[in-house]
């Protein structure tokens, strides 16, 4: 006669299956936990870096890129104001509906040349149009370079005082334009990661039945 098998002692095993899901919760909450707290901190240092100044030397540096920047934009609306000076876009009422959004033709130049056409005779392509005054950004994509040399020159005359400086601590101040580039990029990328992998402790901890706190993620 066989043997029948011993009867299975169920709670002894939900039991100690409990007890693993409970362990198992348990570390994913405490790496959850240690994530968190990295997240603030990263968050913070982020935050201290883009309040912190910039090194006097750096500081002109920046007025320059500023410059830069400034005519970079105005570029693009003088390309954009060129192509409505072609397409007859800016010759006021005077110009026939029909020909407005088709290039201009050789009679149509001739005559502007001539100052014979339209609104033509006082032109505002170097103001791009669309740009109320003449100031520094138009002047800086004509003459970058020597601006930029001059601009320099000049600076070379202002101290940390001129700037400000003598009103804020040592503390205030951080380290250079293209270190602190990298640098927020650095910390912004771990930020990134650390929202990732929280997300997935979260998750992992949900389907085993336990809910974290919604936190929503710190950018800086």
């Amino acid at each position: 006669m066989a043997t029948k098998p011993a009867p299975t002692d169920s709670f002894t095993e939900a039991a100690a299956a409990h007890a693993k899901v409970r362990a198992t919760i348990d570390t994913l909450r405490a790496e959850y936990d240690a994530t968190e707290a990295e997240i603030d901190s990263t968050a913070a240092e982020l935050d201290r870096q883009l309040g912190l100044r910039l090194p006097p030397d750096e500081m002109k540096r920046a007025v320059v890129e500023i410059l830069k920047a400034n005519a970079q934009r105005f570029e693009n609306t003088l390309r954009a104001a060129i192509c409505d000076f072609i397409l007859h876009k800016q010759g006021g009422q005077t110009i026939p509906a029909a020909v407005i959004g088709k290039p201009m033709t050789y009679a149509d130049i001739e005559s502007i040349i001539a100052g014979e056409y339209g609104n033509y005779e006082y032109t505002n392509l170097l103001k791009a149009n669309k740009t109320p005054h003449v100031f520094d950004a138009p002047l800086f994509l004509y003459f970058g370079e020597a601006i930029a040399a001059r601009i320099e020159r000049v600076m070379d005359g202002i101290g940390p005082a001129d700037m400000g400086y003598g009103k804020i601590g040592e503390g205030d101040i951080g380290c250079g334009l293209a270190e602190r580039r990298a640098l927020i990029v650095k910390l912004q990328t771990r930020l990134n990661e650390l929202h990732a992998r929280r997300a997935d402790l979260a998750a992992k901890l949900a389907a085993l039945g336990y809910q974290v706190p919604y936190k929503p993620q710190r950018q800086g």
